[in-house]
C-alpha cells in the first residue's frame, strides 16, 4: 500500500506492508528510490518478520521537493511515521544510512539501525565535484530507455535491476513534453534552494558536520 504523509510543507510517498511488533524503516541512497527495498520488504512478508516502512526521501521518487536538503531535515521528514510505531528498526543505504543515525540518536522506540555502504571521508575536491554537480540544471532526455539507463547508473544499480522492473522505472518521470529525467530532482533547484532563496545548498552526501569530543570540545569537521 502506499500512501501519503506530510510534515510541515514536505509531503513523502510511502509505500508500507507486513505486520507484527516490530517496525523496519528502510531508507534508500542518494538518487534513488523506495523501490530498491523490494526484495527485503518480500523477504519479511515471507517470513512474518514485522511490518515495513519504505518512503520516497525529499526530493526523490514520488515525494515532493523543497530545500533544505540537509541530513536533519531528511530526517525530520520521517518522525511522524515512527513516532506511533513502537518497537523500530532503521535500514539505510549510503545517505539513508547516515539519516538512519541521525534518527536512531534521537528516538527512544528505535532499537536498532543498521547503515550500509556509507561513505565517511570525503577529498575536498569530491565535495567541489558533488556541489558543481547538484547545481547543474536538469538533463532531460530524448527517450525513457536513456533516463532509465542513467538513473541505473546514478544509482549504482547497473547489472543489480532489469531495466524493465519497477525499481528502474520508478527512477523516471515524464515531463509536459514528452521528454524524460531522473525522479530525483536536482538537489539545488534554482526555485527551492540557492540563489532564490539565499539558502546555499547542503547536500545530503555530502554535508559537513562537526563533532564533539568526550570532554565537550569541538572537534574537526568530518565530511560525509
Amino acid at each position: 500500500m502506499t500512501t501519503a504523509i506530510r510534515q510541515g510543507c514536505t509531503a513523502l510517498s510511502v509505500r508500507r506492508g507486513g505486520s507484527g511488533d516490530i517496525t523496519y524503516l528502510l531508507l534508500h541512497g542518494l538518487g534513488a528510490t523506495g523501490e530498491v527495498w523490494q526484495g527485503l520488504t518480500d523477504l519479511i512478508d515471507r517470513h512474518n518478520a514485522g511490518r515495513w516502512l519504505v518512503p520516497d526521501l525529499r526530493g526523490h521518487g514520488r515525494s515532493a521537493w523543497g530545500a533544505p536538503y540537509t541530513y536533519e531535515s531528511l530526517a525530520d521528514d520521517l518522525l511522524p511515521l515512527i513516532k506511533d510505531s513502537g518497537r523500530v528498526v532503521v535500514v539505510g543505504h549510503s545517505m539513508g544510512g547516515v539519516i538512519a543515525l541521525v534518527l536512531g540518536g534521537s528516538q527512544g522506540n528505535i532499537e536498532q539501525v543498521i547503515g550500509v555502504g556509507i561513505k565517511t571521508r570525503w577529498r575536498d575536491e569530491e565535495l567541489a565535484r558533488m556541489q558543481d554537480l547538484a547545481e547543474r540544471p536538469v538533463r532531460w532526455l530524448a527517450t525513457r530507455e536513456e533516463a532509465v539507463e542513467r538513473y541505473l547508473k546514478v544509482s549504482g544499480l547497473v547489472g543489480l535491476v532489469k531495466e524493465d522492473s519497477l525499481c528502474a522505472q520508478s527512477g523516471v518521470a515524464t515531463g509536459d513534453d514528452d521528454r524524460y529525467r531522473l525522479s530525483t530532482w536536482n538537489l539545488c533547484d534554482r526555485r527551492t534552494a540557492g540563489r532564490d532563496t539565499g539558502q546555499r545548498c547542503a547536500l545530503p552526501g555530502v554535508t559537513r558536520r562537526r563533532r564533539t569530543r568526550r570532554d565537550g570540545r569541538r572537534g574537526r569537521s568530518q565530511g560525509y
